[in-house]
C-alpha cells in the first residue's frame, strides 16, 4: 500500500459525529484541498484517540477503513473534534518498503534514476554488471569454470561423511575440498560411491587407484589395481598432534556411462614422516549412473574438519 505524504500537518475538524465503523467522514467546508490524495493517515482527537487510514477523498469527504489503523481501536467521537494528518510506525515502515522497492526474498535494491528492486535470480545465478541493464546489473548464468557449493558436512565423531545431494545434471565436474579433517587413529581413507542416493555404497574390489607421494626428501609409489575403495594412500598413516588432512579432488561426469575417474592432491603433518604431499588418480569401475558418494576411514572416526562439494559451471 503506498502513502503520500506531500502535506504538513493538515487539518480539520468533523462536520457530524463519528461512529466506530463509519466508512466516511466529513471535514469543514472546503479543507479536503488541505489533505493529501489517498493513501494517508489521520489522527482523531487531540491528543489522538486512533489512527484512520484514508482511502478515497471527494471534496470535503474522506472514505475512511472501518477500524483503526496502526493498531489503535476506533471509538465514537462528537462533531468538532479535530483530525489531523500524521505519519505513525506504520507509514513509515511501508513508506520505507516503497523506497527500497523490494518484494521478494532475495531481492535487492537498485537505482536508475530512481531507486528500484534488482530481482533474485535463479538458483545457480551470479549477479553481474551489465551496461544493457536498466540498473546497471542482472542475474546471469555462472560463467564457464565458476564454483557453486552444492554441499558440505562437517564431521564430529563421524564414522563417514555422506554426500547424497551434490551430484546432478547441471554439472558434469565436481570439485571437493577437504579442510583440517581429523581422525583419531592410524587409518587408510577413502572414497566409495553409490548408484542409488546414498542408501547404499559399492564395498567391493573395483576401484584402482595410484599415486606418488613425498615426505622429508623422500619420494614413492603406491597404488592398488583392485581394493574397496579409492585410497588417499595405501600404508596407515597416523596424524601428528595438531596435524590434519587438507586437500582438493576432481571428480568428473559421474553421472556418465564410463569408468569415474578422479584427480587430487592432498597434504598433512604425519607422526612418523613429517610434512607428506601426495598426488592421486583414481577410477571406479563401474559405469551406472554414480549419484552419492561418501569419504571414510577404514578405522575409528572423522574427529573433526569439513569437507565441502562445488560444481563447476558448464
Amino acid at each position: 500500500m503506498a502513502y503520500n505524504i506531500d502535506k504538513n500537518l493538515a487539518q480539520s475538524s468533523l462536520v457530524s459525529p463519528y461512529t466506530a465503523g463509519d466508512t466516511t467522514i466529513t471535514l469543514q467546508t472546503g479543507d479536503g484541498a488541505k489533505f493529501d490524495s489517498p493513501n494517508f493517515v489521520l489522527a482523531m482527537g487531540v491528543p489522538p484517540e486512533f489512527f484512520l487510514k484514508v482511502t478515497g477523498k471527494s471534496g470535503d469527504v474522506l472514505t475512511v477503513d472501518t477500524s483503526g489503523f496502526d493498531g489503535s481501536t476506533a471509538v465514537g467521537l462528537a462533531a468538532a473534534t479535530p483530525v489531523t494528518e500524521v505519519i505513525t510506525s506504520g507509514v513509515l515502515k511501508a513508506l520505507l518498503l516503497q523506497a527500497l522497492a523490494v518484494t521478494t526474498k532475495g531481492d535487492l535494491q537498485g537505482f536508475s534514476t530512481v531507486p528500484d528492486r534488482v530481482p533474485v535470480g535463479s538458483d545457480g545465478q551470479v549477479l553481474t554488471a551489465d551496461s544493457t541493464a536498466s540498473l546497471g546489473v542482472s542475474y546471469k548464468a555462472n560463467p564457464a569454470g565458476g564454483l557453486v557449493l552444492l554441499e558440505q558436512h562437517t564431521a564430529s565423531s563421524s564414522s563417514e561423511l555422506d554426500f547424497t545431494t551434490a551430484i546432478s545434471a547441471a554439472y558434469d565436474e565436481y570439485l571437493i575440498e577437504i579442510v583440517n579433517l581429523i581422525n583419531g587413529s592410524a587409518a587408510f581413507v577413502g572414497f566409495q560411491m553409490s548408484t542409488n542416493g546414498g542408501s547404499t555404497y559399492d564395498t567391493g574390489n573395483n576401484y584402482d587407484y595410484n599415486g606418488n607421494f613425498s615426505f622429508n626428501a623422500s619420494n614413492g609409489h603406491y597404488g592398488s589395481n583392485s581394493t574397496s575403495a579409492v585410497f588417499f594412500r595405501d600404508s596407515t598413516t597416523t596424524l601428528a598432534s595438531n596435524g590434519s588432512w587438507n586437500g582438493s579432488f576432481k571428480l568428473f561426469a559421474p553421472l556418465g556411462s564410463l569408468y569415474k575417474m578422479m584427480t587430487g592432491q592432498l597434504s598433512w603433518y604425519d607422526a612418523s614422516l613429517g610434512i607428506v604431499s601426495s598426488q592421486i588418480v583414481g577410477i571406479w569401475k563401474n559405469t551406472a549412473a554414480m549419484n552419492a558418494f561418501r569419504l571414510l576411514p577404514d578405522t575409528g572416526n572423522f574427529t573433526s574438519g569439513t569437507v565441502r562439494v562445488y560444481g563447476l559451471a558448464k
